[in-house]
């Protein structure tokens, strides 16, 4: 039986050999010699563009050059061999090969495009042209959330800025940038692009895909011959990128693990783009830049930055300030002198406070323009049939290792057929009759068609459930962008919490109940902050006042931006006499000062505290010089840990005072005053606990004033430090250790709030013993015969001591 036809124009290479080795004259062609005939003759023997084929007529041609052409080139040179014709003919053979060997080297001609009209249509259009030539990457609708995100991915490639948005974890916000990188890079949108990520390894989890599919994309190499043509000759040996031609000018292509250039090529839009990739921790963002063949530097003139930040370093102030850093200064310095910049930072939130959390919040960064996405932006309403829900979902994993059993009790109270198309959209579900019994009443999700048919979900309501009762701590932060707190121990964090403890007294008034005003000072270099407290006997406090001296006259700043100064107050002095004058005049302010209470009595300061700091000295000359010492005492805070000897342990010296985690040493040496010694741990916490309980509980803390707004600024001082449980190795001791957060915020109020309930303890100031048990046992605090818990039985009983 005959086999297939040949198509001597055409041939295989395999097919080439069996061919001519097929005659009589036995084997005349290996393959091997082939191979080295087909790199020598290029295309000049190819059957087909792309150089897969051969051509047996042009082939049997050049073979005839090669055989006759140097004999008779030759010819002439016969004779006595002088040196002359040696060199020459060696030089002819030279100049041969190299013809041959550029020849193999050049690409040209390059492939028509197969549609033009299909690749202009999507020039300016990124939704198309993910929809046109990614439709395997993103086979499902597209989620509102998807399209606002392509939308700003658009206009910030097109026109720049700076963006930020955080999205829930597994929308496919990875893949969608890096298609966008491609649709900057084949367009020439963007001349010079940087992918940043997390770290080195995530950085090339960026690059590698892109680089493969500027290979194989089946589309780029119909309509992007120009870029995907030339890659695909380098057939994935990057060494041959270093001599390919085009038109026997090279095309300067590279092709490596951080960076790629896309081949020169006249009147290609792509021409010589550069993509790289880096991860923050590398220390490389700040060195990217490209030198031309002129002499001209080329900088990153658009970085995309996917979820820059790990869980480490999420978990890290320090870590997560610098990256900040990285992303506003070095990242966002990159172009070059007058050249726009676009920086997108696509995120996802781990834990409050993170970088994707400060990126995104408009407040503390304005200039990111940050917004927040959720999966499931409204929850559902029917709590009871949710949590026997939850109870099946557990049961039947126990059982059956899937989820039947919750599934079938979702099946009989999901939603009417009509509502299941409008689930990413507010419904009129308080009108409906079975909104009672309806398991997606009041539920709106992000993306409808994000659900796993393959576990038994039947909507993207119950998906959203289902990874909540997984982990509910990553579905809120990863899935939901509203991380819950990690500090357990704090009843309030957040500023617009403790901004609503307003109560309604006018600012300065005291109230009735309160007997005794404290004051503090916090010393800085050039602003003194402080704060006035009212308190009653059971530390029920109202902070009656706060400002800076010189007072600022504005409604937010910082220590930092301060405008009014106490250099410029005192101009001419020293740091330390600038300090101590502004001192003397801010303690004379405060001490004249009159309170009037609710019932007319007119109050003063009874005790006031001057944090020393680095300037002890200063202090203790400024409550000498003000003839008030009296009243005015020196402090210092000391942060005891869990390995730290507790106050109530100390050795009692002579002329000593010790109270409730405060002392007072006796005065030695050169110190000439008493100064008031703070377990500044102890009492941050204790502040926590009194701006936990409600305002009009007892040994709470309330704020003067009925707009809660106006405590802005006072709030966050007050949030501006996090909390870590410190504990013995063999956990007989734990300590609440505070610092910082958020690369260091104003605390000024805070540790003056902190001083004013020293102050109140100092002047004998106490818990009742209701809220002392409350403090132990974090419980009501009762006697087990139902009476009031007094010392004695707290002591039996063993009540670990917190504030």
């Amino acid at each position: 039986m005959a086999g297939p036809r040949l198509d001597p124009r055409h041939l295989k290479p395999a097919d080439l050999v069996r061919l001519l080795n097929g005659t009589p004259l036995g084997e005349v062609l290996t393959e091997r010699r082939l191979y080295r005939h087909r790199q020598q003759g290029g295309r000049r023997i190819a059957g087909d563009a792309e150089a897969r084929t051969v051509d047996l007529l042009r082939y049997a041609g050049w073979l005839c050059e090669q055989i006759d052409g140097p004999r008779a080139e030759a010819a002439p040179s016969l004779g006595p061999l002088a040196a002359e014709g040696y060199e020459a003919i060696r030089e002819e053979a030279r100049s041969r090969r190299a013809g041959i060997s550029r020849s193999g080297r050049d690409i040209a001609p390059l492939p028509a495009v197969v549609d033009p009209g299909r690749k202009e249509k999507c020039r300016y259009n990124l939704k198309l042209f993910l929809e046109t030539y990614h439709k395997a990457s993103f086979p499902k609708r597209w989620s509102r959330n998807h399209l606002t995100v392509i939308a700003k991915v658009e206009r910030l490639i097109l026109k720049g800025g700076r963006f930020a948005l955080a999205m829930p974890r597994g929308d496919g916000k990875t893949t969608l940038l890096r298609k966008a990188a491609e649709w900057a890079a084949l367009y020439g949108h963007s001349r010079y692009i940087c992918l940043l990520a997390a770290n080195g390894p995530k950085a090339s989890q960026l690059l590698e895909p892109m680089k493969t599919s500027l290979e194989t994309n089946r589309l780029y190499r119909e309509d992007f011959p120009e870029v995907s043509y030339p890659i695909r000759r380098l057939e994935r040996i990057v060494n041959r990128s270093r001599g390919q031609l085009y038109n026997g000018e090279p095309t300067r292509i590279s092709w490596t693990a951080d960076k790629i250039i896309l081949p020169s090529i006249p009147g290609s839009a792509a021409s010589g783009i550069i993509v790289t990739a880096c991860g923050l921790e590398s220390g490389s963002v700040r060195g990217q830049f490209h030198e031309l063949d002129d002499g001209t530097i080329l900088r990153p003139t658009l970085v995309i930055a996917d979820d820059p930040q790990t869980r480490e370093s999420a978990g890290s102030e320090k870590q997560t300030q610098d990256r900040i850093d990285i992303l506003s200064g070095d990242a966002g310095g990159l172009a070059g002198p007058g050249e726009s910049m676009s920086l997108f930072a696509l995120v996802t939130i781990i834990y409050q406070g993170d970088l994707a959390e400060r990126l995104t919040n408009r407040k503390e960064s304005p200039a990111w323009q940050g917004e927040l996405m959720s999966m499931m932006p409204e929850m559902p309403t029917t709590a009871t049939l949710w949590d026997e829900y939850a109870k099946l979902w557990e049961e039947s994993l126990d059982r059956y290792g899937d989820i039947r059993l919750a599934a079938a009790l979702y099946r009989q109270h999901r939603c009417q057929a009509a509502c299941r198309r409008k689930l990413d959209q507010q419904r009129p579900c308080g009108a409906c009759p079975h909104r009672e019994t309806c398991m997606d009443a009041g539920a709106v999700v992000a993306w409808p068609e994000r659900y796993e048919k393959k576990k038994g979900e039947l909507s993207a309501v119950q998906h959203a459930m289902d990874l909540k009762l997984e982990d509910e701590e990553a579905f809120w932060a990863e899935f939901q962008n509203r991380p819950k707190s990690r500090d357990k121990g704090s009843p309030l964090q957040t500023v617009e919490q403790l901004m609503q403890r307003v109560n309604g007294l006018k600012r300065g008034t005291v109230p009735l109940a309160a007997d005794k005003i404290t004051a503090y000072i916090d010393v800085g270099d050039h602003v003194l902050f402080w704060v006035v407290t009212a308190w009653r006997g059971d530390f029920t406090g109202w902070v009656l006042d706060y400002g800076t001296f010189p007072e600022q006259r504005r409604s937010h700043f910082t220590a930092a931006s301060a405008q009014h100064t106490l250099d410029r107050r005192y101009p001419g002095l020293s740091r330390e006499a600038t300090v101590q004058e502004g001192l003397l005049a801010c303690i004379e302010e405060l001490s004249r000062r009159e309170y009037v209470r609710e019932d007319a009595a007119v109050m003063q300061i009874g005790r006031g505290l001057i944090d020393t700091g680095h300037l002890q000295d200063e202090v203790y000359a400024a409550i000498r010089r003000s003839g008030r010492g009296g009243v005015w005492m020196a402090a210092k805070g000391v942060g005891i840990g869990a390995r730290n000897r507790p106050v109530s342990e100390f050795r009692k010296e002579s002329g000593g005072r010790y109270g409730f985690h405060w002392w007072v040493p006796p005065i030695r040496g050169k110190r000439v005053a008493l100064t008031v010694n703070i377990d500044t741990n102890f009492w941050k916490t204790f502040l926590v606990n009194r701006l936990a309980p409600p305002v009009s509980e007892a040994a709470a803390l309330s704020f003067w004033g009925l707009r809660p707004a106006d405590h802005r600024l006072y709030c966050e001082h007050l949030t501006a430090e996090k909390r870590e449980t410190e504990e013995t190795r063999g956990g007989t001791r734990r300590v609440d250790v505070w610092t910082v957060r958020r690369g260091g915020r104003d605390n000024h109020w805070l540790d003056c709030t902190v001083g004013c309930c020293v102050a109140a303890s100092y002047e004998g100031v106490k818990l009742s013993g209701l809220d002392e048990e409350r403090r132990r046992r974090g419980g009501p605090g009762r006697d087990p015969k139902g009476g009031p818990m007094v010392l004695s039985a707290i002591r039996r009983r063993g009540g670990r001591h917190r504030a």
